[in-house]
């Protein structure tokens, strides 16, 4: 499976290759992207696909030094955006409902990165970073991004919420989201927030936000039925972490937040590769 994951982000990879041409240098950017992609789909550091004898051709590799220095290149960058936009509009997202939350990344205690911050997730205070997504009832992504495990989630979602495209839906997460400034910046967007209001609240004196209100006063039956497809992002992690060159905990030489942010998008690349192949097989099956 991982050959065929890698066979097919070449296709993928190599034809954008022009559009991103970097002048004057010895490797082309695609072939910076695939060496990259060789060390994250078999969980290696970058130092381990830059040996030829790990690989199962003859190819010409770049040296580690040339590889540290062009992973910081905005061309290769971009690549690598583009190269997750694309596979994300083969999926077709459904932005009509998204499940909204957070993982936990951690790191060891003992690891030093002064990126990394303590913050609470999974249930108890841990040190690293957070990845926070919003995914369609499917668990294509729509949208994510990776921050340290201090800043709370509810204002990381308000920043996801920009990114959405236009349009109306439906965004579902847990109580710990149940907040008025989310609700104000949904709102506006023509995004219902809908999330389990928290136990012991009541609406108080101070002035609520009419968006807030507006989905506490929606069907009861109808906000049951949204908050019972938000296992939608619980699955969509679990497949995200549970197959060969999924998201494993971040390696020794997964440090500082520059490269946690390109190591998890590329293993969200593969996840979401992952789920078309699965798609085209079941066509052709069906066929």
């Amino acid at each position: 499976m991982e050959r065929e994951l890698y066979r097919q982000l070449y296709r993928i990879v190599w034809p954008m290759g022009n559009r991103f041409h970097c002048p004057g240098t010895r490797h082309p950017t695609w072939r910076i992207v695939m060496v990259y992609f060789w060390a994250v789909l078999h969980d290696r550091p970058i130092s381990w696909a830059t040996q030829a004898h790990h690989w199962p051709t003859r190819t010409r590799l770049p040296s580690d030094a040339t590889m540290s220095r062009r992973l910081r290149d905005a061309r290769m960058i971009a690549m690598i955006h583009q190269v997750s936009l694309h596979i994300r509009k083969l999926l077709k997202p459904d932005p009509s409902v998204l499940m909204l939350d957070g993982k936990p990344l951690p790191i060891g205690g003992l690891g030093e990165d002064p990126d990394a911050t303590v913050g609470y997730g999974a249930g108890k205070f841990c040190r690293g970073y957070k990845l926070h997504t919003m995914c369609d009832q499917h668990g294509v992504p729509v949208a994510w991004t990776v921050r340290s495990m201090r800043e709370a989630e509810w204002k990381v979602a308000g920043d996801l919420v920009v990114l959405l495209p236009p349009g109306k839906g439906y965004i579902v997460a847990d109580g710990n989201y149940d907040k008025t400034s989310l609700y104000d910046l949904t709102g506006p967007r023509n995004r219902h927030l809908i999330a389990p209001r928290r136990r012991g609240r009541d609406f108080g004196h101070r002035p609520q936000s009419p968006h807030r209100l507006r989905a506490l006063s929606l069907d009861e039956a109808l906000r049951q039925r949204l908050l019972s497809q938000r296992g939608a992002i619980e699955r969509m992690f679990a497949n995200l972490c549970n197959a060969g060159g999924a998201l494993a905990p971040l390696g020794a030489w997964v440090r500082r937040q520059h490269r946690v942010e390109l190591w998890v998008e590329a293993k969200m690349i593969l996840y979401c590769l992952r789920m078309l192949l699965r798609r085209r097989n079941i066509a052709m099956e069906v066929a």
